[in-house]
């Protein structure tokens, strides 16, 4: 699967400057031009801000513990798709090669982070079981990747954590709360600096970090960060930090402070 089961706007990255009015012109953009038009008479309700984004888990004045315990125990393991007969070197994972191929657009001075998305730990397959078998054979091929890549790191939020571990820190096994959003978010920047923590797992050793990383601390550098997500190895994410709808790694971005 490219993305996710809702519809994604893949026009909007094609080489045509012109093909975005003729996927405009539809009665759904119709509808929306009628939604502005009433938020701005003030007689609905603005969902979105000025920018086009939102928050779309609750408040945390509205969490509620137990439903959550309910979401984490009954939505069972993800694994990721990919994988196939033979030993775990032949397996294939499509969006890995899609991701190879959209990270050699960028400029060999653009800092890419990839980054594997903190699951509860009640989505994780069993340790020594084929789905876990798929996750690790997934992260050495992320890791591989970032060492062919100019300026790339590989970090692992998908394991055992104080995050992972911590079910007051979910809404359900994907999605975190804000205040873990903002952690992340953090935690990138550490990880950016070459900083080790008990959130995440750095996946290339040190000398090849210091090897790959060209502008490693300056503002040049941090200003030409990209991060990418990387959740099932299968499907497109929602851009930003805050959510983790499962994600293909070359579709998300987030900024990293």
């Amino acid at each position: 699967v490219k993305f996710t089961p809702r519809a994604f706007p893949e026009w909007l990255y094609s080489a045509s400057r012109w093909r975005g009015y003729r996927e405009m012109f539809n009665l759904y953009a119709l509808q929306e031009a009628g939604q502005e038009f009433g938020i701005l008479l003030g007689l609905k309700r603005q969902v979105y801000g000025s920018d086009g984004f939102t928050t779309f888990v609750p408040p945390d004045s509205e969490y509620d513990p137990a439903r959550v315990a309910v979401h984490l125990r009954d939505g069972g393991t993800l694994a990721p798709s990919g994988g196939g007969d033979g030993a775990p070197a032949a397996w294939r994972f499509p969006s890995l090669d899609r991701l190879d191929e959209d990270l050699s657009a960028f400029a060999a001075e653009t800092r890419k982070l990839l980054f594997f998305v903190p699951y509860n730990r009640w989505l994780m397959p069993p340790a020594d079981s084929p789905g876990m078998a798929l996750w690790h054979e997934c992260k050495q091929r992320v890791a591989a990747l970032a060492r062919r890549v100019p300026n790339a790191l590989a970090v692992d939020f998908m394991r055992p954590s104080p995050i992972t571990g911590e079910d007051d820190n979910y809404w359900d096994g994907m999605h975190y709360r804000i205040g873990i959003a903002d952690r992340i978010a953090l935690d990138l920047a550490a990880a950016d600096r070459g900083e080790e923590s008990a959130d995440y797992a750095l996946l290339q050793p040190a000398a090849e970090r210091s090897a790959s990383f060209m502008n490693s601390g300056t503002a040049a550098a941090r200003s030409a960060t990209r991060a990418f997500s990387v959740g099932v190895c299968a499907s497109a994410m929602s851009p930003g930090p805050s959510t983790t709808q499962g994600a293909i790694a070359c579709s998300s971005e987030a900024s990293v402070p």
